[in-house]
């Protein structure tokens, strides 16, 4: 997978940090 800007990049790792977040809210909360 190419990365084409630093942007794209970024905008990658805050959706991983994001779904991640979540999965961990939900071990949490159980």
């Amino acid at each position: 997978m190419m990365i084409d800007s630093l942007q794209d990049l970024d905008a990658m790792f805050s959706q991983l940090t994001s779904s991640f977040r979540s999965e961990i809210d939900e071990l949490i909360l159980k």
